[in-house]
């Protein structure tokens, strides 16, 4: 240490000012790298919350679509035979809705380099429910009103489940801001529950 102190006192003014910069601007290198890391998280925090954002616009419209199907669906089969041509129809905007689903679940998110149904990890209970929907779909309307209420009541189920895999891995449901948090809330879990219960009541 004698040694050190001893050439310091050696050092010219100028070069004493240079060891004094270096040392002080260590610290500063170092919280600007933390600020930066810290920048960087925030950014992926985003970019993955808007993957989520974006994924969950037609699953909400194919919720939409499969309660109207139920309700139409359940109407028909306790009678009103009329309503045929609407089953259909609501049957391909079904289809629509899940097709664009799976088309937004292979594409690729962003800069993420990973598809949608990757990043999210949506991808398995996405083409499960592809697959209840085609076999629900394929049954001849013969069941009673209430086998063809409960099988559509479980697929909106499946979807529900779906919506929320894609909200957490989105990391929409870890949002810090109390405000957002709720909006998320209602946009995740309530609205999807909403649709539900009013397609049951009017199932009744």
């Amino acid at each position: 240490m004698r040694m050190d102190s001893r050439s310091l006192l050696r050092l010219k003014i100028w070069q004493k000012l240079v060891v004094v910069a270096v040392f002080m601007g260590l610290p500063l290198l170092f919280l600007a790298w933390l600020h930066i890391a810290e920048k960087d998280k925030t950014i992926e925090f985003t970019q993955t919350e808007l993957a989520g954002v974006a994924y969950l616009a037609p699953l909400h419209n194919l919720t939409q679509a499969l309660a109207q199907h139920r309700g139409l669906t359940n109407a028909f089969l306790r009678g009103e035979t009329s309503l045929q041509g609407q089953v259909n129809e609501s049957a391909q905007a079904v289809e629509r809705q899940l097709a664009a689903a799976v088309a937004l679940d292979q594409k690729t998110a962003g800069q993420s380099g990973l598809s949608y149904g990757a990043l999210l990890r949506t991808s398995g209970k996405l083409n499960s429910l592809r697959q209840k929907w085609e076999d629900l779909r394929r049954q001849p309307q013969m069941g009673t009103a209430k086998e063809g209420f409960n099988n559509h009541t479980q697929l909106l189920a499946d979807l529900q489940s779906l919506i929320v895999t894609a909200s957490e891995h989105s990391k929409l449901l870890l949002d810090p801001n109390l405000d957002t948090y709720y909006l998320k809330d209602v946009v995740v879990f309530q609205i999807p529950r909403l649709i539900d219960e009013v397609g049951r009541l009017s199932g009744i």
